[in-house]
């Protein structure tokens, strides 16, 4: 399934209030730097940051030296293309996947850390900071919790930070809330969906306390919003049955590998906005 245009994505954005965004460092994207700081201009969107994602040939933890050089390549061309669109932050996700420990705990460890010094040596002349995000446990065998992606970001050195999630801190955290306090001034980052990774205010956390802990550990950074859309198969949803149902214009495949209806994912948007901002201008 091809992604949607960019520019009806930053539609959509700029329709619901949003100001900036956080964009996925696709390999085929990287070389179209300058087209895509052109659109977002056009747009009058914000780059905040990219995401770069392991993929097949670009590994951190492997034991095939070669997929760990080709994935520190892939990081300083992400670092590049960040750059050229003015974007802070570089959010780095270690782990991916559920193929099981390459090595022992001690050579991925070994590995992570190496390859993230010279990303990161890369990334500060170029003024971004680099974001290490964990996963939960269903996600990843390495790096789940804010403190062990604090001790990466210290290993590391220099001024690389944290990327939390709010999703993936609501399974891994015993306290989702004061984790964000912990965090500090390593926080770089931070990622908003609800406890069922639906968008903000579909799900059960405090959004109230969740902005007023971000400004309490001095946070000023953006806030991407990264909820995972579903399709019910079953008859409670009201398309059930319909043979239109998921080609409603689509734009983002769901956690079955579904298509989601553009009207269903434009509602996600905007619930996100309206949950999200009327807490931000109160805590401003």
């Amino acid at each position: 399934m091809k992604p949607e245009p960019l520019a009806k994505s930053c539609d959509r954005l700029v329709e619901f209030g949003y100001e900036s965004l956080e964009i996925y460092c696709d390999p085929g994207l990287l070389s179209k730097r300058d087209s895509v700081r052109e659109l977002l201009s056009n747009k009058g969107v914000r780059c905040w940051g990219g995401v770069m994602w392991p993929y097949a040939q670009a590994k951190l933890l492997t034991a095939r030296a070669n997929e760990r050089t080709t994935y520190i390549r892939y990081a300083i061309d992400c670092l590049a293309f960040v750059h050229r669109l003015k974007g802070e932050v570089l959010v780095v996700v270690p782990g991916f996947g559920r193929e099981g420990p390459a090595a022992s705990p001690q050579e991925e460890w070994y590995w992570c850390v190496d390859a993230l010094q010279e990303i990161n040596a890369s990334a500060g002349p170029l003024g971004i900071r680099l974001a290490l995000e964990p996963l939960n446990r269903f996600e990843t065998h390495f790096l789940n919790r804010l403190d062990q992606a604090l001790l990466l970001a210290d290993a590391v050195g220099g001024d690389c930070g944290v990327c939390m999630d709010a999703f993936h801190a609501n399974i891994e955290e015993p306290d989702p809330i004061r984790a964000i306090r912990l965090a500090g001034s390593k926080l770089a980052d931070y990622h908003l969906a609800d406890t069922n990774r639906l968008a903000p205010g579909m799900g059960h956390y405090d959004w109230a306390a969740v902005i007023d802990a971000l400004a309490a550990a001095g946070y000023k950074g953006g806030l991407p919003v990264e909820f995972v859309p579903f399709v019910d198969r079953t008859p409670i949803d009201a398309a059930f049955g319909s043979v239109d149902q998921g080609k409603g214009g689509q734009v983002h495949s769901d956690t079955a590998g579904g298509v989601v209806e553009e009207m269903r994912y434009r509602d996600l948007v905007r619930r996100s906005a309206e949950t999200i901002l009327p807490h931000l201008k109160k805590a401003s």
